[in-house]
Formats: C-alpha cells, sequence, structure tokens
C-alpha cells in the first residue's frame, strides 16, 4: 500500500494497492495535502495542510482493515497542530520517530514533539516502551524561544 495526497482542488488522501495498481481508499483531507507521514508504531498519520486549513493533522488509523483490502480503512481525526507559520510546504520525520520537522510558506521550520518513547527501551518498540502525546500534549518545540528560521 501506499498514500497519495491531493492539491487544492482534490483535497484527499488516496491509499493504493501496488500489487494490483488500483485505488483502494480515500479519506478526505479537506484541505490541501502537501506531505504524508506514518508512525507504525502508534498507527497514526500525519498529514501536513495547505489551503484552505493550513497546518498539520492527525489520524489514527487501523492497519487490519488496510491488509484486509476493506474499501473503508478506518481513519480518525485525533488533533490539529496548527502552525501560526502558514501553508505547509513539507514534512520530514526524525529517526526516531518521536520528532517531525514541518517548513511553511513563511520560511520557518517547526519542529514538533508528536510521539514519545520511553528512553530505556532504546529502538525496541511495544506497549511498555512507547507513550502516546495526544491532544493538548503534542507541542511545537522553539529552540532558545524562537520559531527555527
Amino acid at each position: 500500500m501506499v498514500a497519495t495526497g491531493g492539491g487544492t482542488q482534490d483535497q484527499t488522501i488516496r491509499i493504493w494497492n501496488l500489487s494490483s495498481g488500483t485505488q483502494h481508499s480515500v479519506q478526505n483531507a479537506q484541505s490541501q495535502v502537501t506531505g504524508l507521514l506514518f508512525n507504525r508504531h502508534f498507527k497514526e498519520m500525519m498529514v501536513g495542510n495547505g489551503n484552505p486549513n493550513c497546518g498539520v493533522r492527525l489520524w489514527k488509523y487501523e492497519p487490519s482493515t488496510l491488509a484486509r483490502g476493506e474499501n473503508s480503512p478506518s481513519f480518525e481525526h485525533v488533533a490539529d497542530l496548527k502552525s501560526a507559520g502558514g501553508r505547509v510546504l513539507g514534512l520530514c520525520q526524525s529517526p526516531c520517530g518521536e520528532f517531525v520537522m514541518s517548513t511553511c510558506d513563511d520560511e520557518t521550520m517547526r519542529l514538533w514533539h508528536v510521539w514519545k518513547q520511553d528512553a530505556s527501551c532504546g529502538m525496541k518498540f511495544g506497549a511498555e516502551g512507547m507513550k502516546s502525546t495526544t491532544g493538548a500534549a503534542r507541542k511545537r518545540l522553539e529552540l532558545g524561544g524562537n520559531v527555527i528560521r
């Protein structure tokens, strides 16, 4: 499976079956999609949004619905991370999986601490080693009190 995002007119996230080359499902993103990241440990998808709803949106997904080939995988809106910087142009996830960097059209980069892992777990991800930081606990990190420019 692979996910693609639509532009200002389409505003959808499409899941494609690479084996058959067919579209698997569609999720309305309610905005231009400028970036897609998945965190398999938390089963969440992060979407960078452009116009009209600028920012970053998190969706929880149920991977078993994708694996079974169901036409409507379960996507649940978890949180909106508003970037005060305007339209999100791109997303990049850190190797440890905890942080996401977003770039905006105001020429800023924002570092988000989205998924928290316990320091003792190293690279062994599991129920004991991972902690979800949902909703209001997700935050933008500011270096020296300023957004990275």
